[in-house]
């Protein structure tokens, strides 16, 4: 799961492929895992300072569908709780990001510090009303 995270967070900040030594010794080693046989080919690896890696290539989806807690009409987000795990990931991997916020603030109403993906990340915004289904939960 790491590795995947990883291959989105490079390809959003730019990194084409990175040097992991997970997976050293096992099945993805060998070869990339795919259905199609014309796919399987073995990956590169490298030794750096006496240990072995593997070489992995970014991932760039062409569209990300996140959900944020808030953001405001130039597209800044934050996000809360299991939200924040992935969702910033994918936001700036993705060509195109389309977000569904809980409520849309004017642009000054975040915080610079709040603020968890920036609005150039950001291409379409959809404000969903999502009721408290906390409440009366004890």
């Amino acid at each position: 799961m790491g590795t995947l995270a990883e291959k989105y967070r490079a390809a959003g900040v730019g990194i084409p492929a990175f040097f992991t030594p997970t997976g050293v010794g096992s099945v993805v080693e060998e070869s990339i895992l795919s259905n199609y046989q014309n796919n399987r080919t073995q990956k590169e690896t490298r030794v750096i300072n006496d240990r072995n890696y593997i070489l992995e290539y970014a991932l760039q989806p062409d569209n990300a569908f996140v959900h944020a807690l808030i953001g405001n009409r130039e597209g800044n987000l934050r996000y809360t709780k299991t939200a924040q795990n992935f969702n910033h990931v994918m936001a700036t991997a993705a060509k195109i990001t389309i977000v569904e916020v809980g409520e849309v603030v004017e642009p000054g109403t975040l915080k610079a510090d709040d603020i968890q993906t920036p609005g150039i990340y950001v291409k379409r915004m959809v404000e969903v009303f999502r009721p408290d289904i906390s409440v009366g939960i004890d």
